[in-house]
């Protein structure tokens, strides 16, 4: 089993790390700035290498009550996907990514 997890950061910047098992709710929760997490709808592929591979998405469950800054990276990644929501919903906050080997992603 092989995945990765990356964090993308409200001023765009992303860290990446690799991972043999699905991480913990801890570590999304700590991803995503605390609290609860919310997985976004939509974001079910990431490109890597021009191919789309599976992933899945979370963001912080009450980032726009908390007044985070729009992440405006994850949005323009997240309305590639999911055009429909342009013009009607942005991300806030920090936003994780999980992505892996078939085994890794059905342990999601």
């Amino acid at each position: 089993m092989k995945g990765f997890i990356t964090t993308i950061a409200v001023d765009g910047k992303t860290t990446s790390r690799e991972l043999d098992k699905v991480p913990p709710l801890e570590v999304l929760r700590e991803g995503v700035g605390g609290g609860h997490i919310e997985h976004i709808p939509y974001w079910d592929t990431i490109m890597l290498l021009d191919l789309p591979h599976p992933a899945c998405a979370f963001c912080h469950e009450e980032s726009k009550l908390n007044g985070m800054d729009v992440n405006w990276k994850a949005t323009v990644l997240w309305h590639a996907q999911a055009p429909h929501m342009a013009g009607q919903d942005v991300l806030c906050g920090p936003v994780v990514v999980l992505y892996g080997d078939p085994e890794f992603m059905a342990d999601i």
